[in-house]
């Protein structure tokens, strides 16, 4: 090769060098999936998802079974209420791990808000099969149950997750407002007592066990238990409008508008 040759050949492979480099910082400058991820996660906590949204889906675009961008991307699908984008997101993610956290739980909110009872059921029992440890499944799933008029498994739901949680007196006033649903009076007149053992300030409770009372036909204990709740959250005027009524039912008419005139006043 003479000494032109040789120049020429040496130009060329300079010029290559530099394509290369030059590709190389291209590629440099397309952001790799987990950077995408968090770039799209601060954009939710700014308020910006349908930025977001963008942004996980080109995360998945360079990686398809990233778990974590199909979980944040659906989760921003169901607060734009894009529900049906957001459940086939929630099923990647368990088609990717099957046993991923929350998953079925949020799948079964969707189906719930659409009135799918059965549906979310089936999804909040898987919850609650894979994440046993969780109580927030098994009240979830007694919840529905609940709603579903299967009382004798929400009873049993609820007490798995008082298993867990047993001092949580809201749970107790979910199952004690399960049983009276049921039918069963003194379960649910225990229960509310239970809530109200761990939690004294508990209101609901004393709206529920008030509830039970003049149910039954003990409107006296029912008055005592919507007076101690108007106390303990006084600003509340559906409360005071209860107390009117159990007052009216006991033939207290003067007290009942009493209340009726606290309850105007506080609206």
């Amino acid at each position: 090769m003479d000494l032109r040759g040789a120049k020429t050949a040496l130009g060329f492979a300079a010029r290559a060098l530099l394509w290369a480099a030059a590709g190389l910082a291209a590629q440099n400058d397309v952001p790799l999936p987990h950077e995408l991820l968090a770039q799209g996660n601060a954009l939710v906590r700014q308020g910006k998802r349908n930025e977001a949204i963008g942004l996980y889906k080109k995360a998945l675009e360079l990686r398809p079974a990233y778990v974590e961008a199909h979980y944040n991307l659906a989760s921003a699908y169901a607060a734009e209420h894009l529900l049906d984008d957001a459940v086939h997101h929630y099923r990647e993610v368990l088609r990717h791990k099957p046993d991923f956290p929350s998953a079925h739980l949020n799948i079964a909110a969707i189906f719930e808000s659409l009135g799918k009872l059965k549906e979310a059921i089936v999804e909040y029992r898987e919850e609650a099969r894979l994440h046993p440890s969780n109580p927030i499944a098994h009240v979830e799933l007694a919840n529905a149950l609940t709603l579903n008029r299967e009382f004798a498994e929400a009873a049993k739901a609820y007490r798995q997750a008082l298993d867990l949680k047993p001092q949580d007196s809201e749970v107790y006033v979910a199952l004690a407002t399960s049983l009276h649903q049921s039918g069963d009076s003194a379960g649910a007149i225990k229960a509310f007592h239970q809530a109200i053992s761990h939690d004294p300030k508990n209101a609901d409770a004393y709206v529920g066990l008030g509830s039970v009372f003049t149910h039954i036909g003990k409107i006296n204990q029912g008055i005592e238990a919507y007076r101690t709740a108007t106390t303990l959250r006084p600003n509340d005027p559906e409360l005071n409008y209860t107390l009117a009524g159990a007052l009216r039912a006991q033939g207290d008419v003067i007290r009942a508008i009493q209340e009726y005139r606290r309850a105007v006043g506080l609206r």
